[in-house]
């Protein structure tokens, strides 16, 4: 029993500070990526034998994105500003709201990937990895990251597209 609380403790001294700032950049919500954080910490400490896992990091990543997506999903309302309340004062609240609208949209479109194109993608433009560091991780060649990246980017453009068609291709492909 002590063995395993070692190797949580191990794991969140090491990666802890990382898992809650992807969380935070996935849910762009601190009291949520705090709730999320200790649901991860409580979801890992359930695991019968931590042990089997080659490697517990990873997997602690993978679960961390996947509660992070789940969030986003239960939460889909967004507030708008009202269009006769928008004058010259709330202009630069409004492009803050346009920005942010158009984040959602991407990680919601990243929320329809699947599997490893999700995680590629989340880890690269998310946590900003390097494509050997995701290499490493997910045991693929960093040219295999970098094939997965691309398609993964060229399928939230096509969700983004059938979606907003509204949206201009320069706020796409920012």
């Amino acid at each position: 029993m002590r063995e395993k609380s070692d190797i949580f403790l191990h794991l969140f001294k090491h990666s802890g500070t990382k898992l809650h700032g992807m969380i935070y950049r996935l849910t762009l919500d601190t009291h949520a990526a705090e709730d999320l954080m200790q649901e991860l910490c409580c979801r890992l400490c359930q695991l019968k034998n931590p042990q089997q896992y080659d490697n517990l990091e990873a997997y602690a990543c993978r679960m961390a994105i996947n509660l992070a997506f789940d969030w986003r999903r239960q939460k889909r309302s967004l507030k708008r500003i009202p269009e006769g309340m928008v004058d010259e004062k709330n202009r630069n609240a409004e492009v803050r709201l346009i920005e942010y609208e158009q984040v959602q949209q991407i990680l919601n479109a990243a929320r329809m990937l699947k599997g490893l194109s999700r995680e590629c993608f989340v880890l690269r433009y998310i946590e900003q990895m390097d494509y050997a560091l995701i290499a490493e991780r997910t045991q693929k060649t960093p040219q295999h990251v970098r094939a997965l990246c691309s398609k993964a980017i060229q399928r939230i453009r096509q969700i983004l597209n059938t979606e907003t068609p509204s949206m201009t291709r320069e706020a796409v492909n920012e």
